[in-house]
């Protein structure tokens, strides 16, 4: 893939039917089972991304489903003006090129009026330079937040 331009990003309402055989599969090689946790949630009904200023995303690639990214209300604090992105997850062939950054300036853009400041949690060394990349900062000492974004 060259150029994104033909890149669609949606705020969707129910799980894609593709995920189970695009991205779920992929994800579990790279031992990444927040996408599992993902669609068993949804089935489960513990988590739909439904609360006010939650949403979930993907992102589309000539029609195919290359990415996902999801944003709750932040649960490991009082406040509901916490946002916590959750579930990003993007093809391994389609990494690098932007669709990540897209997909969490989406959710960010389309979640702002609702959240004044976002979360995320990450042990993963490339996803901390991920995040820092687009202007997230490090937290320290802080089980629950890694990195943190106004």
């Amino acid at each position: 893939m060259s150029t994104i331009a033909e890149l669609q990003i949606l705020r969707i309402r129910s799980l894609p039917d593709d995920l189970d055989t695009n991205l779920i599969p992929l994800a579990m090689q790279e031992s990444f089972g927040a996408l599992e946790w993902l669609s068993s949630d949804w089935i489960s009904g513990i988590n739909r991304f439904s609360k006010p200023g939650e949403g979930l995303f993907t992102a589309r690639y000539s029609g195919q489903l290359v990415g996902v990214c999801g944003v709750n209300q932040d649960p490991y604090t009082d406040g509901l003006s916490i946002g916590r992105l959750r579930r990003l997850y993007v093809h391994p062939e389609c990494r690098r090129i932007g669709i990540g950054s897209k997909l969490v300036a989406c959710v960010i853009e389309e979640s702002r009026k609702h959240f004044i400041k976002y979360h995320v949690r990450t042990v993963d060394s490339g996803a901390n330079s991920f995040y820092l990349a687009l202007g997230f900062e490090p937290v320290i000492g802080d089980q629950a937040v890694t990195h943190r974004y106004f």
